[in-house]
């Protein structure tokens, strides 16, 4: 077995094999309903009888090439895509049991005659088992378009954690306040001064010597005063 998942693991074939498993059953099992309604289509039957039996081996090979998905990536899955992936392992390794049995179960009925009468119970065990091949693909799909599994995105991702972990932590170093020799000198802006500015003013005319009382004088001897 460890030699069969180490042969598939580098092929990456479980999204094709598991794509074909659920084709080929889910065409076996439409064709077993319709043989129901026409039980006289023989043909009906031997068709759903190949295809269970390719549908058992293909689901088969599903689960090998998922192991060896699971080989490869799984130790890297990590938080509630962790569980996930392991309830994908366990339920597709029940389903292939399940369509085992009944690939067997349908090979009976095809052979031996009485079994034919128990066509009924088998087409209903084998609608249940394909809805339970449903759901476990789409968990299966939950893990690539919703956790990245298996994909580049997770690739990336881990490639930026590992790259993350392998820069060292650089200790914080003491700065010195900056001295006041090295900061900047402002610059003076400047600034506007207001020089007092004289106007001239228009000179007043010197003012005119008013006229004054002027003394009259007579001449020496002669008085003054009312004639003689």
């Amino acid at each position: 077995m460890e030699g069969i998942i180490s042969f598939l693991k580098p092929w990456q074939l479980h999204p094709p094999a598991t794509h074909f498993a659920i084709v080929l059953l889910t065409t076996a099992v439409v064709a077993d309903l319709i043989a129901v309604l026409f039980s006289t289509r023989l043909w009906l039957r031997y068709m759903a009888t190949t295809l269970m039996i390719a549908g058992a081996l293909a689901t088969g090979l599903s689960f090998l090439t998922g192991l060896a998905e699971y080989a490869r990536i799984g130790q890297d899955v990590t938080g509630k895509a962790q569980s996930v992936l392991a309830q994908h392992k366990l339920y597709g390794e029940y389903v292939m049991y399940a369509f085992g049995v009944l690939a067997l179960w349908r090979i009976g009925m095809q052979a031996i005659g009485f079994l034919g009468r128990a066509h009924g119970t088998y087409v209903i065990v084998a609608v249940v088992a394909l809805g339970f091949l449903f759901w476990d693909a789409s968990s299966g799909t939950d893990l690539v378009y919703t956790y990245g599994v298996g994909t580049k995105v997770m690739a990336a991702s881990m490639g930026q954690t590992a790259a993350t972990s392998e820069i060292p932590a650089l200790a914080p170093t003491a700065t010195a306040p900056p001295t006041a020799a090295a900061m900047p000198l402002a610059r003076e802006t400047p600034t506007a001064t207001m020089t007092p500015v004289a106007i001239a003013t228009p000179l007043t005319p010197a003012a005119e010597p008013s006229p004054t009382a002027t003394s009259t004088q007579t001449p020496a001897g002669k008085p003054t005063g009312a004639s003689l």
